[in-house]
């Protein structure tokens, strides 16, 4: 494993990509074609060099995918949508509305999540 300490990270510009469409939710996983995200990164190619990814779902394998096969010069920043672990009910968006069963399988899928980033 390379020592972190020893890359370097070139400041360039940066944008957070979903690729997306009407109809399209990691909530339904319902995901973005490899043709619809290799539209999308053609676009922005030009542009922009480093790409923030909200999820390690198949969406972003998908992402890496084209990356890679279409040989684009993207730097990517992989994320985790870490679900609730715990009932929030002062939460402005309503987080305190889980089950004890929600809640233990929210926690096995952010651990799997972060395993995977790691």
């Amino acid at each position: 494993m390379q020592d972190i300490r020893q890359q370097v990270v070139v400041p360039e510009r940066a944008i957070c990509y979903s690729g997306f469409r009407e109809g399209q939710s990691p909530a339904t996983q319902t995901f973005p074609s490899y043709e619809e995200i290799k539209e999308d990164l053609l676009i922005l190619q030009p542009h922009w060099r480093y790409l923030r990814l909200y999820d390690c779902d198949q969406h972003a394998e998908t992402v890496i995918e084209v990356i890679k096969n279409e040989g684009l010069d993207f730097q990517l920043m992989l994320g985790a949508y870490i679900e609730a672990e715990m009932n929030n009910f002062g939460c402005p968006w309503g987080g305190g509305h889980y089950t004890e069963d929600e809640i233990a399988a929210n926690i096995e899928r952010n651990e799997a999540k972060i395993a995977k980033l790691i």
